[in-house]
C-alpha cells in the first residue's frame, strides 16, 4: 500500500493480474472516471492512449501538437476514446513498474490506483521488489 492524503495505490493478491485506476480531475471532460484493464483486454486498449496535461505546460515544452492538452473546457485534439486519459494512467502504472524492474504482468495481483501518479508507482515498485526478494 502506498498512500498520500487522498491518493492511494494498492496491490491485492488475486488469481490473475489486473489494474484499476480511478481519476478525479476538476475538468469538465474528465471528472471522476475509472477503468480496469487485464491482459485479456489486449494491449491496444492502453498502448495507444496518449499522455495528457495542461496546454500551458505543453506549450512551454513545445509539445502542444504531439500530446493531448487540456483547455478550460475540453482538449486541443479529439480523444481516441472518451476515457483516453484514464487509459493512459493505466499504461503509466504498468510502464512505471516495468521501468523500475518489476513486471506487474507476472504478479498475480489486483492493482488499484486512486489519483496516484509516477512517484507513487515508483514507491509501489520498491515495495514489490523488496517483497519479491524476501520470498
Amino acid at each position: 500500500v502506498v498512500h498520500r492524503k487522498d491518493r492511494s495505490l494498492i496491490a491485492i493478491p488475486d488469481e490473475t493480474f489486473s489494474v484499476t485506476y480511478l481519476m478525479d480531475y476538476k475538468h469538465p471532460k474528465i471528472g471522476k472516471i475509472w477503468r480496469t484493464w487485464t491482459t485479456a483486454d489486449g494491449t491496444a486498449e492502453i498502448l495507444n492512449a496518449r499522455t495528457f496535461g495542461s496546454l500551458a505546460e505543453h506549450k512551454m515544452l513545445g509539445l502542444e501538437e504531439l500530446v493531448v492538452s487540456m483547455t478550460e473546457d475540453g482538449f486541443t485534439m479529439d480523444l481516441r476514446w472518451e476515457d483516453e486519459p484514464v487509459r493512459h494512467k493505466l499504461l503509466d502504472l504498468v510502464g512505471d513498474l516495468m521501468l523500475c524492474g518489476v513486471n506487474p504482468l507476472k504478479i498475480k495481483a489486483r492493482f488499484i490506483g486512486m489519483k496516484s501518479g509516477h512517484e507513487m508507482d515508483v514507491d509501489m515498485a520498491k515495495q514489490l521488489a523488496a517483497a519479491i526478494q524476501v520470498n
